[in-house]
């Protein structure tokens, strides 16, 4: 019988139903995934911390209020916004994908609980409402996009920090690079120079695990490595210059020893090892770490590690509530800073952060976290089907390594839900985008 969307008869007579999408239909069907994508860049910018807090509050040099401005409020109310509509707009998806990624959703249960015995329980309930939206937003990603979608998108958004951290260092210096302690440092769209080496880092990374389709999609990685490589380099940031070297010497070991080839690798690792140790017995550990611009105290991080591991002491298993150590006034983090002198909003350790906020018990959560992020790549990684593989295990050994000296994975909700997404998603695989790929490609 007709109807208005086609043409068809009863069920009942045996005959097929063919709808008929009309010309409405269409353009609906295709704006509603681009403006859904375009959120998505939009919120990654944001959770990246960077160009927003660095015009509103300017350099990690100057003192920030203790909350965040009007401005800053309204943009992350927008994000928690975006994120739920997702998560009602396709709610098995987003079930099916955090059932992949428990220990997440466990961190952030043991952060909400962590307010019934936390010294701000207000705080706690803040900072553990946040890194449930930026888990919730990790596991939506995750179901819209597949793997190799994924990584042109976040090399979008990367390439953009890149571009803009480029144009503040040479035309705002003012704002691009730091003034004070940290004097001549490249800080470029972030508030501090280690962030924008972190984040800089995770761009080379990304840019060179970008499938090469073509020859210009080639020439646009190479140069994404080369930019976001002399960031870090301009950066100043030791601990990002260590990790991209050592990125650089454990992927091919990896790949080695996946492929079969455990001699190579053995000899590779024998190699570097013999290198590094006549390296640093031949010159004495004080003047290499002075050749490095850092002193033998890493810049001052080893007073912090035992200022705060003597805090931790005090209360060793389940810590002072998420969020709630590091507070402004009044918190054991203030005793930190009168020990060393000196400001630091954080452990510059992601362990010892955790372990601060959630003592023994989210120290091991946190390492459950990376633990089973790590297992699922690893078992999904196979570097002769391509490259996406590589970049989530690249990924994965950044975020380990570098938060040994920087608290990336604590501050940096970009990183959390980063890692979530990665968790939760399947290397060359997952569901079929409704999203523009052309529009990734082109980006």
């Amino acid at each position: 019988m007709p109807t208005a969307f086609g043409v068809g008869e009863d069920a009942t007579r045996g005959f097929m139903y063919t709808p008929v999408i009309l010309p409405r239909q269409r353009i609906l069907s295709a704006f509603v995934p681009f403006v859904e994508m375009c959120g998505v860049v939009v919120v990654l910018l944001l959770l990246t911390q960077g160009i927003l807090p660095l015009l509103l509050h300017g350099s990690a040099d100057v003192e920030h209020p203790e909350s965040g401005m009007p401005l800053e409020r309204i943009a992350y109310w927008c994000y928690y916004a975006f994120t739920m509509v997702l998560v009602v707009l396709r709610p098995r998806d987003f079930v099916r994908c955090a059932a992949k990624a428990p220990f997440p959703a466990g961190m952030v249960l043991l952060a909400l609980l962590s307010a019934s015995w936390s010294l701000d329980p207000n705080e706690t309930l803040r900072r553990a409402f946040a890194l449930g939206m930026a888990t919730a937003f990790g596991l939506c990603v995750a179901s819209r996009f597949r793997s190799h979608d994924l990584l042109r998108l976040v090399a979008c958004v990367l390439g953009i920090c890149a571009l803009l951290s480029v144009a503040f260092g040479l035309l705002l210096p003012s704002y691009g690079i730091a003034s004070g302690v940290f004097s001549g440092d490249w800080e470029g769209v972030f508030t501090h120079k280690n962030t924008l080496g972190a984040m800089m880092l995770i761009a080379v990374v990304t840019f060179r695990s970008v499938p090469n389709v073509s020859r210009r999609s080639q020439l646009v990685g190479w140069i994404g490595v080369g930019v976001a490589a002399i960031l870090v380099v301009l950066s100043r940031s030791m601990t990002a210059l260590v990790v991209l070297g050592a990125v650089g010497l454990v992927m091919p070991l990896l790949r080695r020893f996946r492929q079969g080839r455990l001699m190579s690798a053995l000899v590779l690792l024998a190699v570097s090892v013999l290198c590094a140790t006549v390296i640093f017995m031949s010159v004495d550990r004080g003047v290499t770490l002075r050749m490095m611009g850092r002193d033998a105290t890493l810049t001052g991080r080893t007073g912090i590690w035992s200022a705060v591991v003597d805090r931790i002491i005090e209360r060793p298993l389940l810590g002072y509530g998420y969020g709630a150590f590091w507070r402004q006034i009044g918190g054991p983090g203030e005793r930190v800073r009168q020990v060393v002198q000196w400001p630091t909003p954080d452990a510059h350790n992601s362990y010892l952060d955790f372990g601060a906020d959630l003592g023994l018990v989210g120290v091991l959560a946190l390492i459950g976290v990376l633990a089973h992020a790590g297992q699922r790549v690893w078992r999904h990684w196979r570097p002769a089907l391509g490259t996406t593989g590589d970049w989530f295990l690249a990924f994965v050994i950044v975020i380990v390594l570098i938060d040994f000296t920087v608290s990336f994975l604590y501050g940096s909700f970009f990183a959390w839900a980063m890692l979530v997404t990665m968790t939760a998603a399947t290397p060359d695989g997952g569901p079929s985008p409704s999203t523009s790929v052309a529009f990734l490609k082109s980006c």
